[in-house]
């Protein structure tokens, strides 16, 4: 223990000697990146949105019942939030309802016709409700030969049954506000882990390049076992990451404090796990491959980290590519767990996920060791 302390100690010192050049890597970039990420894409994340109503003109050409059934449906005071009547000069879509809609049900006699710049997606929701107007009528008319004198109670009952799936359509088109998070949160999580990924290539560098060679040879001639080196330099650099994430963490709240909601220690607890999870791997990989092949993978990794997690792409690109960024791996471990606290402050939810990564920074790290006790006594 003694041993752990003082290469703790030593680990702090020699930050404190590089300072300078340290916080510049591990604080000031990172926090740069963040403000700059936050600021540009703050139109992406707007939690308090709601969108505007659907503006609609109605020409009902019908005067049958079932006509005025759907022009009382959409019409309806309960659809103002949904649909907004006004003029057809001023409407974004126009629905005819045709002469004869009622006598013919089974062929949807409603033309919507929409404005040149018309969202596509109202449109959609538009149809969608229509042919489900529909559908419902054709299963009512049955109804309606059984009793024919009640109309008013089978359509009341009809628009009820309806309302779920307008609601259903329209959710579509709205943000989940519950779920949703504003640019400044979004970076400032993003954006910390960018301390793990500098940090891990600096330590890389150090053993890839020539000018470092000298000290390289100093720090393996000092008298500890493969466990002890290996096992103390990853706790060590993994404290020195945590301290500075905590700075990060601390100017954040000060300039934005609903980032990092609730319990700060739970950001800092993960950030610390991922860390140890890196280090881990990247200790391995050391010991398998040569400095260089070992630099190579871990810039491909930072790379890795700019577009699927750092970079809200999914914002800037849709479809199929869009929706797996939104979802990739990597954002499932580093991103959705603290995502997910802030916005329900529950810890425990990705207890599993936890494990699972101390299990693989633990495996990976006791291989490390072995393979590198094999090279010392060989």
């Amino acid at each position: 223990m003694t041993k752990l302390w003082y290469y703790i100690l030593n680990e702090f010192r020699l930050t404190w000697s590089q300072i300078g050049p340290m916080s510049l890597s591990y604080l000031i970039i990172p926090l740069a990146f963040s403000f700059f990420f936050a600021w540009s894409f703050t139109s992406a994340y707007q939690p308090d949105y709601q969108p505007d109503p659907i503006s609609i003109s109605l020409d009902n050409q019908d005067e049958g019942e079932y006509a005025q059934a759907l022009e009382s449906f959409i019409t309806a005071e309960e659809q103002s939030t949904l649909l907004e009547m006004t003029p057809e000069s001023d409407s974004d879509f126009h629905l005819i309802i045709e002469s004869g809609y009622s006598e013919n049900l089974d062929q949807t006699l409603v033309d919507i016709q929409g404005k040149p710049n018309a969202s596509q997606t109202s449109g959609n929701i538009l149809t969608g409700l229509v042919q489900q107007f529909q559908q419902a009528l054709v299963e009512q008319t049955r109804l309606m030969e059984m009793a024919p004198n009640d109309f008013q109670a089978i359509n009341q009952t009809m628009q009820e049954e309806l309302q779920p799936f307008m609601n259903e359509m329209f959710e579509k088109e709205t943000y989940q506000t519950e779920n949703t998070i504003s640019s400044a949160q979004y970076s400032s999580i993003a954006i910390m882990h960018y301390i793990l990924f500098m940090a891990i290539i600096g330590g890389v560098s150090m053993t890839a390049k020539e000018e470092f060679s000298g000290l390289n040879k100093r720090l393996n001639i000092v008298p500890l076992s493969a466990f002890e080196k290996l096992t103390y330099s990853t706790i060590a650099n993994v404290l020195v990451l945590v301290f500075f994430a905590a700075i990060y963490l601390v100017v954040w709240k000060l300039i934005s404090p609903t980032t990092f909601l609730h319990n700060p220690l739970f950001y800092l607890g993960w950030f610390a796990l991922l860390g140890f999870v890196l280090t881990s791997i990247i200790e391995l990989i050391q010991q398998l491959f040569k400095p260089k092949v070992t630099l190579m993978i871990t810039q491909l990794m930072v790379y890795a980290y700019l577009v699927l997690i750092a970079m809200p792409l999914d914002d800037l690109i849709r479809g199929p590519i869009g929706d797996w960024i939104a979802n990739n791996p990597l954002r499932e471990i580093f991103q959705a767990p603290l995502i997910a606290y802030l916005n329900t402050g529950q810890a425990l939810v990705h207890l599993p996920l936890a494990l699972v990564l101390l299990a693989v920074g633990i495996v990976s790290l006791a291989t490390a060791i072995i393979v590198k006790h094999r090279k010392e006594v060989a």
